[in-house]
């Protein structure tokens, strides 16, 4: 499986867990081992039972042991502190996080458990959608948009890391700001690490995604992503209003799965 797998360096070691397979350096020690595989697992399994997923790619994390590793692995510069999901095809799936040695943050088990969570959700977005995915492909074989990738990956990390009332603040400053964008606008910063409008663009997603769930389990519209996906345009402006409307056009059509976005 690793000549399957880009960007685990050679000389790391596999730990085989429940659900999932963790790569690490040598040298780490093993109660650090021992704490990352129980926040993967707990992240794992609130996405499962959140989404009502049964995952068939194999899900494989790998634990850079400093900052330096994770960017030559990866070929890029990535924060210290950042973790995402550079890889998934029709066999396997890979999420990178880095050490506490790379950033004092990456061992707030908190912390993790959110972002584990966020990215796992990625990759079961990836198999649900029947997406594939390569650092740097341009999204060439992504089924569905960044915005609304990013917003329920936002979503699930937030809930599962008991923050309803950060899902709460975001909405507000979503409703509060007067210069909407467009999908295709929330896409493009989304999927720029550097766009200065990248952290607002997050909230609109999130905000977007949160109010298209409403009241519905998320199972429901994780299982609806491919129909929700074309069912807005890159033109279109995502405001509260245009996404009420289509909750509301949704809710009277939907026993016949005829959901459309005006």
């Amino acid at each position: 499986m690793t000549e399957a797998l880009p960007y685990i360096p050679g000389h790391y070691r596999s730990l085989a867990a429940a659900g999932f397979t963790l790569w690490h350096a040598p040298a780490v020690p093993e109660p650090h081992l021992d704490q990352i595989c129980e926040v993967i697992e707990g992240a794992r399994r609130f996405c499962v039972h959140t989404l009502e997923f049964d995952p068939r790619r194999a899900l494989h994390v790998c634990c850079f042991a400093s900052n330096a590793e994770t960017c030559r692995a990866l070929d890029r510069q990535i924060h210290p502190a950042m973790a995402l999901a550079p890889f998934s095809d029709h066999r396997a799936a890979l999420i990178v996080i880095q050490s506490p040695a790379a950033d004092r943050r990456n061992g707030d088990p908190d912390r993790m458990l959110r972002i584990l969570a966020h990215e796992i959700c990625h990759q079961y977005a990836a198999e649900v959608s029947g997406s594939q995915k390569i650092l740097g492909d341009g999204n060439r074989e992504m089924r569905i948009r960044a915005w609304l990738n990013e917003g329920l990956a936002e979503v699930v990390g937030n809930l599962a890391g008991e923050r309803g009332t950060t899902l709460a603040e975001v909405s507000t400053r979503w409703r509060r700001d007067e210069l909407p964008m467009t999908f295709a606008g929330l896409d493009r910063h989304l999927d720029d690490f550097q766009s200065p409008q990248r952290a607002r663009a997050f909230d609109h997603a999130t905000a977007a995604v949160h109010a298209l769930a409403g009241q519905r389990p998320l199972r429901e519209l994780f299982a609806e992503l491919r129909q929700l996906d074309a069912s807005f345009s890159g033109d279109q402006l995502c405001t509260p209003e245009m996404i009420e409307r289509f909750c509301s056009q949704a809710a009277s059509v939907r026993q016949s799965g005829a959901i459309s976005a005006s």
